[in-house]
């Protein structure tokens, strides 16, 4: 069967010729180092492919970062002092809220919710959150220990971000009033 193949093989080759040129081209050289039973020679292409370097390619790319695309540039509004500080304002209550609510998130590990964003549009036509929550996992725990872990890791989180809102301080009461029960209902 392997006959077979191989002839099946070499009747392909033969119809799919290349040109003598190519032949010539891609042929060892006769001070060639191949071994004498190697036929392959890699495939040389006529047409030279431009050569790149990590470098040009870099500057490509940075070149390209740098300019905005022309009608991102064309829908920026001009923004006169007024404006301009609106902007800086809502920049700096958006990185806020996000750090404020991933601080809840991460301390609340497994126990963390999607987090959701209020959001408020900028004079410069962006959206920027102002607000935020972060949902937590409230399904009883299988035992009164692991219920009263999970109430502190609660209220640990809701106190974690540092500067406690109003919502936080409430979700932190509450978690200490579910830990407390659970406590109680620990058998003695």
């Amino acid at each position: 069967m392997s006959g077979t193949i191989m002839e099946t093989i070499s009747s392909i080759h033969s119809r799919e010729r290349a040109p003598s040129s190519v032949l010539k081209k891609n042929a060892p050289a006769a001070e060639s180092s191949e071994a004498p039973g190697d036929r392959f020679t890699p495939h040389q292409p006529e047409i030279e492919a431009p050569a790149y370097s990590a470098a040009s390619v870099r500057l490509q790319f940075q070149t390209a970062a740098r300019l905005p695309s022309p009608p991102e540039a064309s829908l920026q509004p001009r923004l006169d002092e007024d404006e301009a500080r609106e902007v800086k304002r809502l920049q700096e209550r958006d990185r806020y809220v996000r750090i404020h609510e991933g601080r809840h998130a991460a301390a609340l590990g497994a126990y963390a919710g999607a987090v959701h964003y209020n959001y408020e549009a900028g004079p410069d036509r962006r959206l920027y959150a102002v607000g935020g929550y972060t949902e937590v996992n409230t399904m009883p725990a299988p035992t009164p220990e692991a219920a009263a872990a999970k109430a502190r890791i609660i209220r640990n989180a809701a106190l974690a971000p540092g500067a406690v809102s109003g919502t936080d301080f409430m979700v932190a009461t509450s978690a200490a009033n579910m830990e407390r029960m659970a406590m109680d209902s620990q058998p003695a």
